[in-house]
This record gives C-alpha cells, sequence and structure tokens, in this order.
C-alpha cells in the first residue's frame, strides 16, 4: 500500500474521533457544577490515548504556560483568602482550563503524531458548527425543541425565534457560528467547493436568530467569504454569489436599520409597530444603558491593582470582571500572553488567519461579555494554537 493510501486511511479513521472530540470539547453540556461532558468525554478520549501510547510527550513551552495557569489559580486563591471574597467559580474556572490544557495538547500530539492535516480538522469543525447552527434554526421556530434546548444548556432566555443551540449563551452562539463562517471561506479557498459558500449562507442566517453583535460580525466575515470567492470563483460561482448576496442583504437591510435604530436611539429611521412590538420581545430595549451601568472600576486601588480574586458586582464585562478578580496588571499580563502566544505560535496560511481572527474575537468580544476561560470558545482557541504549533515544527513522534 502506498503513503498516500496510508495517509487517507488514517485521515479517515481519525475524522470521527475528532468529531466526537471537539464536538464535547465545543458544545460538550454542563449538569450541576461538577458534571462537565465538555471535559469529561474529551477527558476519556484522552485516557484511552495516553494507555495506547508508551509515552506523550510535552513540550516544555506546554509546561511553562501550565505553570502560569497554577501560578494563577494560587494567586486568586491568595487575594480571596486576603479579601475574604471567597469564589470557588473562579477557581473551579482556571482549574478546568488546566485540565483542558492538558486534554487538548495530547490530542493535537495524537493527531500530529498520524499525520492529520490541518484542513481536515477545519472539514470536521465546521461541521460541528454546522449542527449547532441547524439546532439555533430549530430552537428558534420549534417549541418543543426549544424546551429540549433550555433542558440540556439552562439557558431559560430561549424563546421564538432567539436561539443559542446547545451553548448556554446568544452571544458565544453567535461567535461560534460567525467563526464558521471564516473556517467556511478558508476551506473555500482551498477547494474552490460551492458547497462551502451554501453553508456559510446557512451560519449567516443561523447568526440572526443569536445577537446583535453577532450579526454585525458575521456580515464581515461573510463578506470577507464573498472577496474569496470574487477571487477564486468562475463566472457561475460569482454570479451566485452576488445573487445571494443581494437576496440576502435585501431582506435583511430593513432588520439590520431597524435594529441599529431600536439599538441606539439615533434617528436613522421609523420602526414599524410589528417590527417594534418583535424587538421589544426578542432584544432589550435599554442595550447601551445597560452597558454603561456594567463599565466601572473597583473602589479601592488595593483590589484596583491586584484585585480580589472574585468577579465584580453585577455586570458582563469580561474586562471588568478580570480586573476584579486578577487586578490591572495581572489582566494586562493575561491577554497580552495571548497574544503573544498566537502571534508566535500560530502558523501555517489556513490556521494563522483563523487563530488570529479568533483572538481578536475574544478580545474585542471581552468589552461585553466574559471569554478568558471560558467554556467551548477559550478550549477551542488553545486546541488550535496548539495544533498548530505541532504543524509549524513537524513533530512527529514514533514512540
Amino acid at each position: 500500500m502506498k503513503w498516500q493510501e496510508l495517509m487517507t486511511l488514517s485521515i479517515k479513521k481519525e475524522s470521527p474521533l475528532t468529531f466526537i472530540f471537539l464536538f464535547f470539547l465545543l458544545l460538550g453540556p454542563k449538569f450541576f457544577t461538577f458534571i462537565d461532558f465538555g471535559i469529561l468525554v474529551p477527558g476519556a478520549i484522552i485516557i484511552c490515548l495516553v494507555l495506547s501510547y508508551y509515552h506523550i510527550y510535552i513540550q516544555k513551552y506546554f509546561i511553562g504556560w501550565l505553570g502560569i495557569l497554577i501560578a494563577l489559580f494560587c494567586y486568586s486563591g491568595l487575594m480571596q483568602l486576603a479579601n475574604l471574597s471567597f469564589d470557588y467559580q473562579t477557581l473551579l474556572r482556571i482549574f478546568k482550563t488546566g485540565i483542558m490544557f492538558l486534554i487538548v495538547i495530547v490530542y493535537a500530539w495524537h493527531l500530529n503524531r498520524r499525520g492529520y492535516p490541518d484542513i481536515s480538522l477545519l472539514k470536521v469543525l465546521l461541521l460541528v458548527i454546522f449542527l449547532n447552527s441547524c439546532l439555533i434554526i430549530i430552537g428558534a421556530f420549534s417549541e418543543t425543541a426549544r424546551e429540549i434546548l433550555i433542558q440540556v444548556t439552562g439557558n431559560t432566555k430561549m424563546f421564538l425565534f432567539r436561539s443559542s443551540g446547545l451553548f448556554s449563551g446568544f452571544d458565544i452562539a453567535g461567535m461560534c457560528s460567525s467563526f464558521g463562517i471564516l473556517i467556511a471561506a478558508r476551506i473555500y479557498a482551498e477547494s474552490r467547493r460551492a458547497r462551502y459558500i451554501i453553508i456559510s449562507l446557512f451560519l449567516l442566517i443561523s447568526v440572526i436568530f443569536t445577537s446583535r453583535a453577532s450579526i454585525c460580525i458575521a456580515i464581515l466575515l461573510f463578506l470577507y467569504h464573498v472577496h474569496l470567492i470574487w477571487r477564486y470563483g468562475n463566472v457561475f460561482t460569482r454570479i451566485f454569489c452576488l445573487f445571494s448576496l443581494f437576496s440576502i442583504f435585501y431582506y435583511l437591510f430593513p432588520f439590520i436599520l431597524y435594529a441599529v435604530e431600536f439599538t441606539f436611539k439615533i434617528g436613522v429611521a421609523d420602526i414599524p409597530n410589528e417590527f417594534e412590538l418583535a424587538f421589544e420581545q426578542v432584544f432589550s430595549a435599554n442595550t447601551l444603558a445597560v452597558l454603561k451601568d456594567m463599565y466601572f472600576l473597583p473602589p479601592d486601588d488595593h483590589t484596583l491593582i491586584f484585585g480580589s480574586g472574585a468577579i465584580g458586582p453585577s455586570t458582563d464585562v469580561g474586562y471588568v470582571n478580570d480586573i476584579f478578580r486578577y487586578g490591572l496588571f495581572v489582566t494586562i499580563f493575561l491577554y497580552g500572553f495571548l497574544t503573544l502566544l498566537t502571534v508566535t505560535f500560530a502558523q501555517g496560511r489556513n490556521l494563522k488567519i483563523i487563530c488570529y481572527i479568533l483572538l481578536f474575537l475574544i478580545l474585542s468580544l471581552s468589552f461585553k461579555n466574559e471569554y478568558l476561560f471560558v467554556r467551548g470558545i477559550f478550549p477551542l482557541f488553545m486546541f488550535l494554537i496548539v495544533f498548530s504549533w505541532f504543524q509549524r515544527r513537524d513533530f512527529i513522534c514514533l514512540n
């Protein structure tokens, strides 16, 4: 059997396991506090892999990253003791991140040992995101499906025309579907297949039922896909793309315009009664006022500089909560370290672009919600960075 045939056989064999791994890594449900299938299922896969190898090679860089998490865990615990503000969720989040980091290192190492290419990984990841987008659309229209999703995710805010699929929040669900548009665009640039245009359109439609910020991001990433279609596609593909783009924006433009007016009250349009009633049911009418109330600094210099180990009072903003938890300087270090990791280790034409944009989404959307050490997106970000590093070094261990 030729080497190419062996590689094809290995890829086909690894893809189902990779699908299960990525599905639970990104969408694994959580019950109560400690029953987290986002850790349990990938962890079980890793235990089986570890038992099948003589040894697992962990590079010294990864041990250093893990040491930073251990130091952060200890620092948060000391700050909580010093300020008498015990918040076990913060400590548990850092602990789970450390466990997930070990998990993604071993699985990325395993895929590289098998010679698994990055484009195959992106196709499997796109399938996972596509399935959740299907659940978003189904949940937005089906009351029965919506009740099931509420029981699984705990997101009780889902109702008609508003759904998050298997995610527990609308913003992170929309961010994930938007990220899928980017992946579809990069796969299309490699394969030139029209199916990825259709998938991208479907993902764009699913984002409509999540959040307004996600809609803006999805439109920008879809325009990037259009750019790639115009660059690599044939005449028929370009015509189809223009027709689809015109049709979508013909129907979406009034919705976007009214949503902007409903959110910002800038006087650019008169919202029809039926739209205003729908927006009042789906979106918050005082989003800006709520966001303004969520931006504040700790009341004293000690908490501002060193943190208290606990989250801020009554805020969802990621940066504000991180400053309350870790202090200003540690927060700057953490986000700066993430940026440095991405610039240093994200390599390869596809993975580099994808990691860079995912980092940008985490940094920008943290002005609205928390994404640092959060289930789903952050473990995926770590996995892509580690997998990219193994691809860059072309590291294959045969032991």
